[in-house]
């Protein structure tokens, strides 16, 4: 069974959790290491090691958000946090694992779900196979775990 829009959203929303948490050890890492930076006595190049510091600190957050997603993703697990709390897993159209390369493709297709004012997440609700956007971009799906499991156990018993 594809997983429901609610659900998918609420394991988004645990995710987010994840997100903030990240960003937010990120912001009090910048503040410390400023901090101890500011203590040079150079103030005329401050800001602009600042400004720098900002723009590594954004970059690495990024890649750190990109691994988090995409090795979950196509780990054993087949899920964030947030899908693993649901009983979420991504998977390939055949109902098989995804590689870390469709999880990449999948993480950074998120963007343009965003970009369309969210409507990239609204249109799962719709689609008959409770796609997003970015998994119809990634060619992936989102299923309930328990429904997988069992399909799973139907394909050995059959063999």
């Amino acid at each position: 069974m594809y997983a429901r829009f609610w659900k998918r959203a609420l394991a988004a929303m645990l995710d987010l959790l994840v997100v903030a948490s990240i960003h937010q050890v990120s912001v009090i890492l910048s503040i410390f290491i400023m901090y101890s930076f500011s203590t040079i006595n150079n103030y005329e190049r401050f800001d602009e090691l600042l400004w720098i510091f900002d723009i590594v600190r954004s970059v690495l957050v990024l890649v750190v958000l990109w691994c988090y997603f995409a090795i979950m993703e196509s780990s054993k697990f087949q899920a964030t946090f947030g899908k693993l709390a649901m009983g979420l897993k991504v998977v390939d159209q055949e109902g098989k694992r995804i590689t870390f390369r469709r999880a990449t493709a999948r993480f950074w297709s998120k963007s343009l779900s965003a970009i369309t004012v969210l409507i990239g997440w609204f249109i799962a609700g719709f689609t008959k196979k409770k796609q997003a956007l970015h998994d119809l971009i990634a060619d992936t799906c989102l299923v309930e775990e328990e429904v997988l499991d069992t399909r799973q156990v139907e394909t050995v018993a059959s063999v």
